[in-house]
C-alpha cells in the first residue's frame, strides 16, 4: 500500500483529474422516447435498433428506433395477440435476436390447464406463427405444451434474415431444447422451428432465468445457465457441425455424471442473467446474474476448459430498515456498469467498485418502472415504466476507470485505459513505483519513478535513506537517458553523482580485499562503458578537468588515462604516462 504522505503529495494532480471529470458530460445520459403509450407496458426488448413493446391490451407494438432518431414519419407495426391469448390469457415473454429479426412470444393462460404458448414473429410480418411443437397433436412432443420458454441464447454468429440458426430454449421445468426457426412455410414442419430437440434437463426442475452459449473458434463452445438459485457452465468440443442438434453433442457430456453448479440461498422471481459483449460477434467479457442475495458479477475467459468465469464476486442490494435486500426488478450490463432496474428509479453502479454513480428517478405519469434492456448490436439501454420509454446513450464510459484500476493495483489495465492522457499517465506510474518500493523491489521502482513528475529530490533521497545503492544508480541513469541534449547542467550533475557511486563501489571492494575478483573487474569494465558513452563523454570534455579531479581523488589513473584517451586530450595523456613511466601509452 502506497504511503499516505507519498499520496498526498500527488493529491493536486488527483484534485485536478476529479474536478476535469465532474464537467463531463454524465456517463449515462436520458431521453424519454416519443412512443405513444395508452395501455400499460409490459414488455420491451431491442435488436439493431428494432423494439418490441408488449402492452396489457395484448398488442405488440414494432418500432424502428433509427427511423424515429431521424424523425421520419412511420406507423408502428401493431400485432393483435388478443386471440392467441383468450379471455384469461397475457403475454408473458418477449424475445428479440440482435440482428432484431426474429422474435419469440409466450403466451400464459389461466384455464384449467394453466396452458401456454409460444409463437414466431419475423420482424417484417404481422402473421403470428404457432410452434408445431405445441400446436399439433405429436405424442413425443406433447409434454412440450406445458413448458413455457422463460430464457432464450440466440446465436451470436447469426446475420441471416431468414433463419435464426441453431438456438437454445429454456423453459419453466429446467428443460433446454435446441431449435433453429425460420418464418420460412414448409410442408413438412407447418410451424416455426426447422429442428426441435430437448437436449438438457436439470435435475431439480427450476425455470432457467438465463442462458447464453458462445463458439470459441472452429469447434469449442461454452454455455452459461441459470435459475434462480444456481449458475451452470458447460464447456466442450462439437465433433460435427453439421449434426443437429449442434449443442446437444456439448450437453452430451454432461448427462451422465452430476451435476456442478454454484449456488446461491434465496429466490428472486426476478432472477435473469446478462453478459457484455463489445460486439455482437466477439465473446462475452463479464457476466451479471440477478439473485436474490445480489448481482453476481464475474468475468469470463473463454480459454478456460472447465470453468469459464473468474473474478466472481457478489454486489449486495440496499437493505430495508428490517435488514431484508431491496431486489431489483431486471438488469443490464455494459463495460464497466451494472444497471439496476427498481420500480421508483434506474441505478447504476460501477462493477470495478460496487460505487453507485447514478441513481436516476422515474416518477410522474410515466407510472412505476418495469424493466430495463440492453441492444446487443447497437450498445443502446432501454428502460421502461407502465407509460414510459426512455433511452439511455453511454458517452465516453471508461473515463474514470483507469482511477479504480490504480487504486486496486491494476496498474497495466489502468495504463491502458487512461487513453495516453500524460498527467493520468504520470500519476499512474508514480503510484506503481510507489507501489513496487513497498514491496522492496527498488530497481523497478527506480525505473518508474524516473518516467514520473515526482520530484528529483524526494525519490533521490528516499533511495539514500534506504541505503538502495543499486536502486539509486538505475533511477540516475534513467533520468539522464531522458534528458534533453541542451540540458547540459543536469547532465553534467547526474554523469558526476554516477561517477562517485562507481568509484565509491570501486574503492570498497580494493579495501574489502577483493581488488582482484570477478565482480571488481566487472564493475570496472561497467564504469569503463560509462565513461565512453557517447552522451557522456561529449557531455563532460568541456568539463574534462571536472572528471580527472575526482578519478584522482578515487586514486585512479589508469581510468583518468583511459578517460583523458576518450576525450583526445593527448597533452593529458603523455603527462599521466610520464609521471606513471608508462611510456609505450605515451
Amino acid at each position: 500500500m502506497a504511503n499516505p504522505d507519498r499520496v498526498s503529495n500527488r493529491a493536486g494532480t488527483t484534485l485536478f483529474l476529479t474536478q476535469k471529470l465532474e464537467e463531463e458530460p454524465p456517463i449515462f445520459n436520458k431521453h424519454k422516447a416519443d412512443f405513444d403509450t395508452s395501455h400499460n407496458i409490459t414488455h420491451l426488448v431491442a435488436g439493431s435498433d428494432h423494439l418490441v413493446i408488449a402492452l396489457a391490451s395484448k398488442v405488440l407494438r414494432k418500432v424502428d428506433a433509427s427511423r424515429k432518431e431521424k424523425q421520419e414519419a412511420e406507423r408502428p407495426g401493431e400485432v393483435d395477440v388478443s386471440k392467441q391469448c383468450g379471455p384469461s390469457g397475457t403475454i408473458s415473454g418477449v424475445y428479440i435476436d440482435p440482428t432484431g429479426n426474429h422474435i419469440l412470444v409466450t403466451v400464459s393462460r389461466r384455464d384449467q390447464q394453466n396452458s401456454c404458448d409460444t409463437y414466431y414473429l419475423h420482424w417484417k410480418s404481422n402473421k403470428l406463427k404457432q410452434f408445431s411443437t405445441w400446436a399439433f397433436n405429436v405424442p413425443q412432443l406433447q409434454k412440450c405444451r406445458d413448458h413455457v420458454i422463460t430464457s432464450i441464447a440466440w446465436n451470436p454468429r447469426n446475420s441471416a434474415e431468414a433463419s435464426t440458426g441453431q438456438i437454445l430454449l429454456g423453459t419453466s421445468k429446467g428443460v433446454v431444447f435446441e431449435a433453429e426457426l425460420s418464418p420460412e412455410e414448409k410442408i413438412l414442419s407447418p410451424g416455426a422451428e426447422q429442428y426441435w430437440k430437448n437436449v438438457y434437463e436439470l435435475s431439480t426442475p427450476m425455470a432457467i432465468s438465463g442462458i447464453e452459449f458462445h463458439q470459441v473458434g472452429d469447434r469449442k463452445f461454452f454455455i452459461i445457465l441459470t435459475t434462480p438459485t444456481r449458475l451452470y457452465q458447460f464447456v466442450g468440443l462439437v465433433t460435427d457441425l453439421e449434426d443437429r442438434p449442434v449443442l446437444g453433442q456439448i450437453f452430451s457430456n454432461y448427462i451422465r455424471i452430476p451435476e456442478r453448479f454454484l449456488e446461491i440461498a434465496g429466490y428472486s422471481k426476478h432472477s435473469c442473467l446478462q453478459t457484455f459483449r463489445p460486439t455482437i460477434q466477439e465473446a462475452p467479457k463479464t457476466y451479471a446474474w440477478l439473485t436474490s442475495a445480489g448481482v453476481h458479477f464475474g468475468q469470463i475467459d473463454p480459454s478456460q476448459s472447465e470453468n469459464v468465469t473468474c473474478n466472481m464476486k457478489l454486489f449486495d442490494y440496499e437493505k430495508r430498515p428490517d435488514g431484508s435486500f431491496i431486489v431489483p426488478l431486471s438488469l443490464t450490463s455494459t463495460e464497466f456498469h451494472v444497471l439496476l432496474a427498481y420500480p421508483d428509479s434506474i441505478r447504476a453502479i460501477s462493477s470495478l467498485n460496487e460505487q453507485l454513480i447514478m441513481e436516476d428517478p422515474i416518477l410522474g405519469s410515466v407510472g412505476n418502472v418495469v424493466g430495463i434492456t440492453r441492444d446487443a448490436a447497437r450498445g443502446t439501454i432501454w428502460a421502461f415504466s407502465q407509460r414510459g420509454v426512455f433511452r439511455y446513450t453511454v458517452t465516453n464510459e471508461s473515463r474514470n476507470v483507469w482511477q479504480i484500476l490504480m487504486e486496486q493495483g491494476d496498474f497495466e489495465r489502468a495504463k491502458a485505459l487512461c487513453h495516453g492522457n500524460p498527467a493520468s499517465m504520470d500519476l499512474i506510474l508514480a503510484r506503481e513505483a510507489d507501489f513496487l518500493f513497498d514491496s522492496r523491489k527498488f530497481e523497478e521502482s527506480a525505473k518508474l519513478y524516473a518516467q514520473t513528475k515526482v520530484a528529483f529530490e524526494e525519490v533521490a533521497l528516499r533511495l539514500i535513506d534506504g541505503k538502495q545503492e543499486a536502486a539509486l544508480k538505475t533511477f540516475l541513469l534513467q533520468k539522464l537517458s531522458f534528458l534533453k541534449q541542451e540540458e547540459v547542467v543536469q547532465q553534467v550533475m547526474l554523469i558526476m553523482w554516477l561517477l562517485e557511486i562507481q568509484l565509491n563501489h570501486l574503492g570498497k571492494l580494493k579495501d574489502d580485499g577483493r581488488g582482484h575478483t570477478p565482480e571488481y573487474e566487472r564493475r570496472r569494465e561497467e564504469l569503463r562503458q560509462f565513461l565512453a558513452a557517447e552522451r557522456v563523454w561529449r557531455c563532460m570534455a568541456p568539463q574534462k578537468e571536472v572528471v580527472y579531479d575526482l578519478l584522482a581523488s578515487h586514486g585512479d589513473s589508469e581510468n583518468l588515462i583511459f578517460f583523458a584517451r576518450i576525450v583526445k586530450d593527448h597533452q593529458k595523456v603523455i603527462q599521466l604516462s610520464l609521471e606513471k613511466s608508462q611510456y609505450p601509452q605515451g
